[in-house]
């Protein structure tokens, strides 16, 4: 039995697996595109703009996704960049354990299952203060999983930048390494594979 999960977004896809009946995974990749979404943030404006997707997060996570200031100092556009960077890490982690628990995001407990302790895992360019050639950047593991004011035990979250994007996965399994992911080419990779069979 293998037990898998699939993303996809802009050129990157996502495939999480595991062979163990025993288990549920979900995992989501987003790509930050502030090209996209900066105009409408400036419309709008920032508390605005979060409040358009007030449906999928609980109200502690609306209020820090409003409220989080990066803890660099930055101003104008840098700054709503990270602020959507953050609000991109709560979306990533909530699509991936919505997704391992077999729900959409319209699941009514939705409001009452929220995220603490998120951050923006750093690129590799963030991490090496220069030019980086790196595509890995760091991985965040200690968001804890809140449902009715209670925490979830038993479920592992992880969240990884990757250049641009951000993956995220969800586990039911706590005991067993959720990275690294490895890099498949479609062409050579993929292709090859199916051609041999």
């Amino acid at each position: 039995h293998l037990e898998f999960n699939v993303s996809h977004h802009g050129s990157l896809v996502v495939l999480a697996g595991c062979a163990d009946e025993n288990i549920q995974i979900g995992v989501d990749v987003v790509q930050i595109d502030t090209i996209k979404d900066l105009p409408r943030v400036r419309q709008e404006g920032w508390p605005s703009w979060v409040k358009t997707y007030e449906a999928v997060f609980s109200d502690r996570e609306v209020r820090d996704i409003t409220t989080w200031v990066p803890s660099e100092f930055l101003i104008g556009d840098e700054l709503l960049k990270a602020k959507l960077r953050h609000f991109y890490a709560h979306w990533c982690l909530k699509e991936a354990y919505v997704k391992m628990t077999g729900e959409a995001l319209m699941a009514p407990w939705l409001q009452d299952m929220e995220f603490r302790n998120v951050h923006v895992p750093r690129t590799a360019r963030e991490l090496s203060n220069m030019e980086s050639t790196e595509d890995w950047g760091e991985v965040i593991s200690d968001v804890e999983v809140w449902h009715a004011g209670k925490q979830v035990m038993g479920v592992k979250l992880e969240l990884q930048a990757f250049r641009e994007y951000m993956i995220g996965i969800a586990s039911t399994r706590i005991d067993i390494p959720l990275f690294p992911y490895q890099i498949l080419d479609l062409q050579q990779d993929v292709y090859s594979a199916a051609k041999a069979d």
